[in-house]
């Protein structure tokens, strides 16, 4: 009696699911992948630079007029405001600072958000006189104001806090290539430490660990211009600095792709300094600008395609693949290392990392190393293409949508990232499907009729053989 049990509610279940199979619907969330926004090549970026008025600037915005002129001689946008708010910051790529003495709270609070979650450039010329506000500022890039510099031998029209500087700066720069001189009056001397609060204020460090044995630079910051032999700054009452030890600008490139340039005196680009022709603070000024929108020492990342095409990725096994392909190109390259019969490639001979990372939520949620699959670099034009390959597996356990990037960087050109290529993660869903009750009703009475007449069938067998056995003995 138990094994014909058994064998019932096995065939019960056998119905159940037989049924089952019937009625039920797999429910797949599906829409339309949006169309990869291809990054816009060099002709069409159009940068807009803001120039901030208020925040009582040591000099007027009239006094560098020379200034507005040279933005409008390379091409390029500009906006006035009077105010450091989001609204008015919208659609900027770059921020002049012109010798603003004074910062609020919120002020600061929005500078930090626009470097590191906007990706904007700064520029920011030292006021003479340091409030606690401007030096709060400055300290959001781990500088620190020492006083003002002199020097007694390399000085312009007799007064020694106006220096002259001949080539006390990185040459290889971009920025102060082809420089001979250039004159900064009333400039503060700067020092760079390590700790810098813009990074401390999203609770980050200047190194990020992306395993146990490996860490990549978060920012990249060095002095820039300096002292000559007799530039000397009295940091503290009777101790001195001199020479190269007294910094006079520092660049900064941050993860977030953002360059800062600090220059230690507000008359650095003033009208007065940059008419005197036989310095090259006109130069200086034009290599800054196209600097800060990263026209010079610049690289640009394109998307050369993606895998699925439609961005959709559907984990039916619980583990997907995404792929994309960037050609990336590095501009102005002076570059003559013959390559050939060599272990040598481009990535270190240029001293560039490249890295991948998965994107959830507006946060790196994984960094990987992607593949380099060709490489070439053009005499004619100066410029070094990579093609690159970043393609990782992918399991969640629910729908969702990632963005997959690239960034490659190094401590000449910073932090350059590709356009985020979007991926939508599918986990089927199986839903039981809805049905009328009549349908249900009656295939739930098949399978109870079924089961009973399973059970019941030895009973009726033993009964119809007792009738037969009757029926003999009454014959």
């Amino acid at each position: 009696m138990t094994s014909k049990y058994h064998f019932a509610m096995a065939v019960l279940m056998a119905l159940i699911i037989l049924i089952s199979s019937t009625i039920l619907q797999v429910d797949v969330v599906t829409r339309d992948a949006k169309a990869i926004n291809i990054l816009r090549n060099k002709q069409g970026y159009n940068p807009l630079i803001a120039i901030y008025t208020e925040g009582k600037p040591e000099l007027s915005i009239t006094d560098y007029s020379d200034l507005l002129a040279i933005i409008d001689g390379l091409g390029l946008r500009y906006k006035n405001i009077s105010k450091l708010s989001f609204i008015e910051l919208a659609n900027t790529t770059s921020l002049l600072l012109l010798g603003q003495r004074e910062f609020s709270d919120a002020d600061i609070d929005t500078l930090t958000k626009y470097v590191m979650l906007s990706g904007g450039s700064i520029l920011y010329l030292v006021p003479t006189n340091l409030t606690e506000s401007s030096k709060k500022f400055l300290k959001l890039f781990g500088i620190q104001p020492l006083g003002i510099a002199y020097d007694n031998v390399s000085h312009y029209e007799n007064d020694s806090r106006i220096i002259i500087l001949n080539k006390t700066w990185h040459t290889e720069s971009h920025l102060m290539r082809d420089l001979e001189s250039i004159i900064v009056a009333n400039a503060s001397a700067l020092n760079l430490t390590s700790s810098l609060d813009i990074l401390t204020n999203f609770n980050l460090t200047n190194t990020l660990n992306i395993s146990d044995n490996r860490s990549v630079p978060l920012v990249y910051s060095s002095p820039l211009i300096w002292g000559g032999n007799n530039t000397t700054v009295e940091y503290k009452k009777g101790y001195y600095l001199y020479g190269p030890n007294v910094t006079l600008g520092v660049s900064i490139k941050l993860w977030s792709g953002s360059r800062v340039l600090v220059i230690s005196s507000p008359h650095t680009f003033a009208n007065r300094y940059i008419r005197l022709p036989q310095f090259d603070n006109e130069k200086l000024l034009k290599n800054t600008i196209r600097w800060l929108i990263k026209d010079l020492e610049s690289i640009r990342i394109a998307t050369e395609s993606r895998s699925p095409e439609d961005g959709l990725v559907y984990l039916a096994s619980g583990v997907g693949h995404i792929s994309a392909t960037f050609r990336v190109t590095i501009g102005g390259l002076d570059y003559q290392s013959n390559l050939e019969g060599s272990n040598k490639t481009l990535i270190s001979e240029l001293g560039l990392n490249l890295l991948a990372g998965i994107e959830y939520l507006g946060i790196l949620t994984r960094l990987f190393d992607p593949k380099i699959v060709n490489e070439t670099y053009n005499t004619t034009t100066k410029e070094a293409q990579l093609v690159v390959e970043a393609a990782t597996n992918v399991s969640y356990e629910r729908s969702v949508v990632v963005y997959l990037r690239l960034v490659v960087f190094n401590d000449q050109y910073g932090f350059f990232w590709s356009e985020r290529i979007r991926f939508e993660i599918l986990i089927p869903r199986v839903l039981l499907g809805k049905f009328h009750p009549v349908v249900l009703i009656a295939a739930i009475a098949i399978a109870f009729n079924v089961v009973l007449a399973i059970l019941l069938y030895p009973h009726a067998k033993k009964y119809k053989q007792s009738v037969k056995e009757f029926e003999k003995k009454i014959q």
